[in-house]
């Protein structure tokens, strides 16, 4: 029944400081769900008061009076029985992400959709009672049932939030693009064929090299730089789009960029905040990093020194060493996803497909003179202009904005430019401060990877049903070496060349791992 009997306790003022002090039986196991209402107190009768005689009772200066519910008041929230409180607040979520938006079927009927933001004060509690009105299931035990699960579904939001992680994406736009930055041979290729219809189907504008930017068909792989949109050998923005107005209104870039090129919409530069945001991170990081080598212990994603510790909503708060820094501020920094794979078998996996068609080597059969050359002057090729960076330290170099050869003809690669550039940009300690403000996928987690993209990009979810990955791509090299079958002198050797990769691919892995963690928070704990 509505307002069924419960404990009253008696107040003469109410507002944002009042608190509710409960006490509940020994034995008592699992999750609650805690419904409060006000009453005001008018008129005698001594019978009226609903929670008489049980815990806590009446006030004694209003248990001769008629309590009468103010229509509004209800509010629901669950508490489990450890007693720590899982009502969520306003700061508890990051501002402007998206809406919590689910379909339940209430005892009573036929689905319903639940909608509710996650941003304003109350304003999830407000939303189950009027959905419980509009449903007619009442304010008792149905009503609580919708709280939980509406709780279970915003925990993760809230979970995200406290790790600084990025808010989920309800639609990109050209002011809040999405970004997707292609690592090769990390099985991207598909997933940007995914990412380009799932954006067409949402009505956002692209830029995504070897799709069609009206109907994202392709791979189209036959056009040289500037002969077509979605030419595969397009590593910019500003190149392959000219019309300033026409990348204003782009709200998705997939490929082979490096960071920073989603400034190229607005041709924006580094500005002073970010770029002192930049040298804090940065520096943050690597003094992190002389810690723990000292200690001997993990690296932590944290808001400043020391450790931060995650709470998850209804479970014991757990510390999970990441490497990464505070989150820039929206404007500055878009979402961007980043999928990542151990660098030896990466570099393998580029050997296969971009070297041996040329060498009909296996790997392990070349001498170490030729693996040497291969390692310090080798990148891929197409339509006389390189296509990647080669071997070693390719995640780094795309994280610190420095690819120097992508699209660019041999005779534009000044060498001792490359080698300022790159010893000015690439540190892992910015590659890592980036990566802690992106979304990451593993190679080898694609089922992981899906339900993470799902998540904090909720507009691909559909068009992720059901879509494998291509990871096993390179058709005919199955038994390629892998780091237990690769020679130790050529294992070695690899890495070498990708010591900050190995650096920015170990957080990676952490990070990863925390991003699972906001999916299986409840207020239960952890599903």
């Amino acid at each position: 029944p509505d307002h069924p009997a419960g404990a009253c306790h008696g107040a003469d003022a109410f507002n944002e400081f009042g608190t509710l002090n409960l006490e509940l039986p020994p034995g008592t196991a699992g999750a609650l769900v805690v419904h409060a209402w006000l009453a005001a107190a008018t008129g005698e009768d001594p019978k009226s008061c609903p929670g008489e005689g049980a815990a806590g009772g009446c006030a004694a200066e209003s248990s001769s009076k008629k309590l009468v519910a103010l229509p509004g008041s209800d509010t629901f929230f669950p508490l489990n029985a450890h007693f720590r409180p899982t009502a969520l607040r306003s700061e508890d979520f990051a501002c402007g992400g998206a809406p919590l938006d689910f379909s339940v079927v209430p005892p009573n009927g036929k689905p319903r959709r639940f909608q509710a933001s996650l941003w304003r004060e109350a304003e999830l509690q407000g939303s189950i009672t009027r959905a419980c009105l509009a449903w007619g299931l009442g304010l008792g035990n149905n009503c609580a049932t919708l709280a939980m699960h509406a709780f279970d579904q915003a925990a993760p939001h809230a979970a995200a939030a406290a790790a600084e992680f990025p808010p989920p994406q309800l639609q990109p736009t050209p002011r809040g693009p999405f970004v997707f930055l292609h690592h090769e041979k990390c099985a991207g290729t598909s997933l940007r064929r995914l990412i380009a219809r799932a954006a067409l189907a949402n009505g956002a504008k692209i830029h995504v090299p070897c799709f069609d930017p009206l109907n994202g068909s392709g791979p189209i792989i036959h056009h040289p730089p500037g002969a077509h949109r979605a030419s595969c050998m397009s590593f910019d923005l500003a190149s392959a789009v000219p019309d300033q107005e026409e990348r204003r209104r782009i709200s998705v870039l997939a490929g082979h960029f490096q960071w920073g090129v989603w400034r190229e919409i607005h041709r924006t530069a580094l500005g002073p905040a970010e770029a002192e945001a930049e040298a804090q991170a940065q520096a943050e990081v690597e003094s992190r990093a002389k810690a723990n080598k000292a200690g001997g212990s993990a690296g932590g994603r944290a808001k400043g020194p020391g450790s931060n510790a995650i709470p998850v909503l209804g479970a014991t708060p757990a510390t999970v060493p990441l490497a990464a820094v505070p989150l820039a501020a929206p404007a500055a920094v878009p979402w961007v996803f980043v999928m990542l794979r151990d660098p030896l078998d990466r570099a393998v996996s580029l050997y296969y497909e971009r070297l041996y068609p040329h060498t009909r080597e296996p790997l392990n059969s070349l001498s170490p003179g030729d693996l040497a050359l291969y390692l310090r002057e080798w990148r891929g090729s197409a339509f006389e202009r390189w296509r990647d960076e080669g071997f070693g330290d390719t995640a780094c170099k795309m994280l610190c904005a420095a690819n120097a050869h992508k699209g660019r003809r041999p005779g534009e690669v000044d060498p001792a430019r490359v080698a300022r550039l790159q010893a000015e940009r690439v540190s892992a300690g910015r590659a890592l401060g980036r990566l802690g403000r992106s979304v990451v996928g593993l190679t080898h987690r694609w089922g992981d990877t899906k339900r993470v993209l799902a998540f904090w990009f909720p507009w691909l979810a559909q068009a992720l049903e059901g879509e494998e990955s291509d990871t096993q791509s390179n058709a005919g090299f199955r038994d390629k070496e892998t780091r237990l079958t690769l020679r130790p002198s050529h294992a070695a050797a690899l890495d070498d060349v990708n010591r900050c990769d190995a650096i920015v691919y170990a957080a990676a892995k952490q990070q990863f791992e925390k991003q699972l963690e906001v999916l299986a928070a409840t207020v239960r704990g952890v599903s």
